[in-house]
């Protein structure tokens, strides 16, 4: 059996759970995820802060994959409701990041 990098299946697990909530809110998760990227990208004070959740919780969580995105859970709700007041006010779009 061949095992992921562990950078690689966090990567993964954030993108289900961002899908998930996505979902949740009626959202397709390719726009979903590239709009919380986006977000941190251009607010870098709350990319700062989700770098240090996302240690903190690794740490405490080590070998739980669901106890890791839920314990993120509450942060990225709060972080794309503000993402979606974001999108809104400056017009964002997915297709803002083609070439």
């Amino acid at each position: 059996m061949v095992q992921e990098p562990l950078e690689l299946h966090r990567h993964r697990v954030v993108d289900r759970e961002l899908a998930d909530l996505g979902e949740r809110r009626g959202r397709k998760a390719p726009m979903w995820l590239t709009l919380f990227r986006d977000f941190l990208r251009t607010h870098l004070d709350e990319a700062g802060r989700y770098s240090r959740l996302k240690h903190s919780r690794a740490r405490e969580h080590p070998e739980d994959r669901e106890a890791y995105a839920e314990a993120k859970s509450a942060f990225i709700d709060e972080v794309m409701t503000e993402a979606e007041r974001w999108a809104r006010e400056v017009n964002w779009s997915v297709l803002d990041d083609a070439p």
